[in-house]
């Protein structure tokens, strides 16, 4: 993907697009996969994810910059997403637009606040929202627990050592009475006596998001929340 100048922006048929043409501030998901300087230029290689504005866009709200109604940062702003702007002078050049956030209110009163949008506009902007675009469009959990259901909730905690492993608990409402310590990649008991129909029900969504919950292990040890299991993605799975 190469700019090309008065916010244009060219494919380029080897990055990694699976489609779209935009101006400053896109209406897309964007996950950087990589970037590279050649002669000058920085093709960003980049998946885009493109939501119609008819399903999305507020008539009742709208962001504005420098005066003027701008209908893809509304759309940015409203979904928490990211700008894309390429080329541009400041403030675009930034990682963060600063705007203003309309709203007209039932009453008919108008709303006004200040806002700041993140933004991309050079390559060292994705490394520096990586963490919020890799969290776009997840369900980021609020507390220790990632999944839960009628018999038991699985936790995992900031900071925690040894081998990758979930918690086990039999309610939502505290972390005492332990059921078992399980780890992830090979089903090991590490602590705790759970039935048998308990070590079944709880093996049967590690089975189902063993790759989900890696991925959680290695999010908590570096401080972030990890994402919610809400379904089993393969309840088919051998144990």
């Amino acid at each position: 993907m190469k700019h090309e100048g008065g916010g244009r922006i060219r494919n380029n048929p080897k990055s990694k697009i699976d489609q779209g043409v935009g101006r400053a501030a896109w209406p897309h998901k964007i996950l950087i996969a990589d970037s590279t300087p050649i002669r000058g230029r920085c093709t960003v290689n980049a998946r885009v994810t493109i939501a119609p504005f008819a399903s999305i866009y507020n008539l009742n709200e709208e962001v504005q910059c420098d005066g003027r109604v701008a209908v893809g940062l509304s759309w940015v702003h409203h979904h928490g997403s990211l700008g894309l702007s390429l080329g541009h002078a400041c403030p675009w050049s930034d990682n963060r637009v600063v705007a203003e956030w309309h709203v007209l209110e039932s009453t008919g009163e108008l709303k006004i606040t200040s806002v700041e949008i993140g933004n991309l506009a050079i390559p060292a902007h994705a490394v520096f929202w990586r963490a919020h675009i890799e969290d776009y469009g997840r369900d980021v959990a609020n507390s220790s627990i990632v999944y839960q259901c009628a018999e038991f909730v699985m936790r995992m905690f900031f900071d925690d050592h040894g081998y990758p492993h979930v918690h086990i608990y039999p309610h939502a409402s505290g972390t005492r009475d332990l059921i078992a310590k399980i780890r992830i990649d090979n089903n090991d008991n590490l602590e705790g006596h759970p039935s048998s129909a308990m070590r079944r029900k709880v093996l049967a969504v590690i089975a189902g998001n063993r790759g989900a919950l890696l991925e959680n292990w290695k999010r908590c040890r570096e401080g972030r929340h990890p994402y919610l299991i809400t379904a089993i993605r393969n309840p088919q799975s051998k144990i």
